[in-house]
């Protein structure tokens, strides 16, 4: 029972580590795309 809930909790870490890195990655990448359309604008 014991390991059972130890491979859990590593699972469940494991995928909130990955949501986590994948959300910061989209959300940079939305800024990006966002502060490059603000300096286009802007230049034009």
């Amino acid at each position: 029972i014991t390991a059972i809930m130890t491979i859990t909790a590593v699972t469940t870490i494991t995928l909130i580590t990955t949501i986590t890195a994948i959300m910061t990655i989209i959300a940079i990448m939305i800024i990006t795309s966002f502060m490059a359309k603000n300096y286009n604008f802007k230049s034009k």
